[in-house]
């Protein structure tokens, strides 16, 4: 188990989700299973929202995997270190780190010529 830090960016659309959902509950998941609000939603039910959730964004190409990818290299680009990316991903092997999540920015390349 890891803390992972919200964005800052992320912080107000949260708390509105509380008020509007956790308005009777303040303890309550922020995303409860539908069928027992006390329990976490199960993987199957995440699994599904998340491919609604990519098919209205129009993205059906993006996974969980390309969001872990893509904060690992978020965070390098704001300036962490890898070894901070590692740690928020629950890294321990740098060729690993670096191989899977640290991606490719095209318009950090120096044009070659």
């Amino acid at each position: 188990m890891r803390t992972v830090p919200i964005p800052a960016e992320l912080i107000q659309t949260i708390r509105d989700h509380i008020d509007r959902y956790c308005v009777d509950e303040p303890e309550a998941m922020l995303f409860p299973a539908v069928t027992s609000p006390g329990e976490v939603m199960s993987p199957t039910t995440l699994g599904q929202q998340f491919r609604n959730a990519r098919v209205k964004a129009g993205r059906p190409d993006i996974t969980f995997h390309s969001l872990r990818a893509t904060h690992a290299t978020m965070l390098i680009i704001e300036g962490g270190s890898l070894r901070e990316a590692m740690d928020e991903l629950g890294h321990t092997s740098e060729k690993i780190a670096v191989r899977h999540y640290q991606r490719i920015v095209p318009k950090h390349r120096i044009p070659s010529g």
